[in-house]
Formats: structure tokens, C-alpha cells, sequence
């Protein structure tokens, strides 16, 4: 799987449990469990690292439907423009 980046995004490094900035670019990533609920929903990290977030996080930026119940826009078709991020599975 992989994500195109259109700008720089701060993720959760969940190894020192610090923000960072991943460049804009094309990453490769991987599934991994979610790092603080056992339970709680699986993340999307830079493959080889625990450097992401949710993947309903990343999904919620895809140009579309916004699907994150969380999000002002969810349920609305959204062009995130310069802030989107692309998805290949």
C-alpha cells in the first residue's frame, strides 16, 4: 500500500510518542495495531516504522466522501486541494 503526501503532515511517532513532520511524497505503509487501544482501531505507518495515524485518519483526506464522523464535512464530497492524500492499495 502506499500514500502520495501533496504537502507535509505531522504524524504520531508512536515509538517516542512525539509528533513529526513526514514529507510530502509517496511512502510506502504498512498495518500495524493500534499503539494505544489493544483493541482500538488498526493505524496506517510508514512501512518499517510506527510513524502514522488511524487509517480512518489517512482515509478521511482522500478527495470524496468525507468519512470521518469526526470531520465538520463527513458524509460531504470534499477536493481537499494541496492538503489531500492519495491512496493505492
Amino acid at each position: 500500500m502506499f500514500a502520495t503526501l501533496k504537502k507535509d503532515w505531522p504524524m504520531t511517532d508512536a515509538t517516542i510518542n512525539k509528533v513529526v513532520v513526514v514529507p510530502e511524497g509517496r511512502h510506502e505503509l504498512e498495518r500495524i495495531p493500534n499503539s494505544y487501544e489493544p483493541d482500538g482501531e488498526p493505524w496506517l505507518v510508514k512501512k518499517g516504522t510506527k510513524i502514522g495515524m488511524l487509517e480512518s485518519d489517512w482515509r478521511s483526506w482522500q478527495n470524496g466522501i468525507c468519512t470521518d464522523p469526526l470531520n465538520p464535512f463527513f458524509g460531504e464530497y470534499k477536493d481537499w486541494g494541496k492538503r489531500a492524500i492519495i491512496i493505492e492499495e
